[in-house]
């Protein structure tokens, strides 16, 4: 899935899809803000824990989704000092048109299989995606 969001974000960048809407490279930021609201409110260190980098990369990354709109930075409510994030609207907007264009890979890339091959195969990338996902929790 990551391999295919990489490709959508090229594509994008060189303004295929999304209108050519430069700012894709936030994606990667709403993926794992995506992710890790699953456990609850989410950092600038959930962010650099999910893309595997350090928090003042993460922090420059979610400073600059937040200034084309795609994040919110608000204070944590246990911790002032502390940054909350959540996904605009324009993000999410972001966020499904990226999930859209995989889905229609996907589908691009099983289009001749039987549908439940395409279908026992997508369960198994989600498997595998979940089982790549449980040593960081």
């Amino acid at each position: 899935m990551r391999s295919w969001s990489q490709q959508w974000i090229a594509a994008a960048a060189a303004g295929e899809p999304f209108d050519g809407e430069p700012h894709v490279l936030h994606l990667q930021v709403l993926e794992a803000i995506d992710r890790a609201a699953a456990r609850g409110p989410v950092s600038i260190a959930d962010v650099a824990g999910e893309l595997g980098i350090d928090r003042s990369g993460a922090s420059r990354m979610v400073s600059d989704a937040a200034r084309g709109d795609y994040v919110a930075k608000e204070a944590a409510p246990t911790d002032a000092r502390r940054a909350a994030l959540t996904i605009t609207s324009r993000g999410a907007e972001l966020l499904a048109a990226a999930h859209a264009w995989q889905d229609e890979v996907f589908g691009q890339l099983v289009g001749g299989w039987p549908r439940r091959d395409a279908v026992r195969l997508a369960g198994y990338v989600r498997r595998l995606a979940l089982d790549q996902e449980e040593p960081s929790r």
